[in-house]
């Protein structure tokens, strides 16, 4: 294996690295907005249902 060979596979292994913690980046801010979202259904739940026993 050249010297050439060992930095393209480097570089692919750099790029993937990347990649991969985008994608988690991504998945974690998904997860988060739906917990979120889910919270915040619950909330309303609860106030209108406040607001009609009141």
């Amino acid at each position: 294996m050249s010297k050439d060979d060992m930095e393209v596979l480097k570089a692919k292994h750099r790029a993937l690295e990347i990649e991969i913690k985008e994608l988690w980046n991504l998945h974690v801010s998904t997860s988060l907005m739906k917990k979120l979202k889910y919270e915040k259904a619950k909330i309303r739940l609860k106030l209108e249902l406040l607001k009609k026993k009141n």
